[in-house]
């Protein structure tokens, strides 16, 4: 988690809070997250699609 934590400067918390998130609501989930930047979402998301 640390490099996820230092590529997008955001603390573990607020991982932990986005991957829950994900869990309990889909992609849902992390639209309603109010931390969320656009570039990080653009950024996992193309990382999801690539793995």
């Amino acid at each position: 988690m640390a490099d996820i934590t230092t590529k997008f400067s955001v603390n573990s918390g607020t991982i932990r809070a986005w991957k829950i998130s994900y869990e309990v609501n889909g992609e849902d989930g992390l639209e309603q997250a109010l931390s969320w930047k656009k570039e990080i979402k653009i950024d996992l998301s193309v990382e999801r699609n690539c793995n």
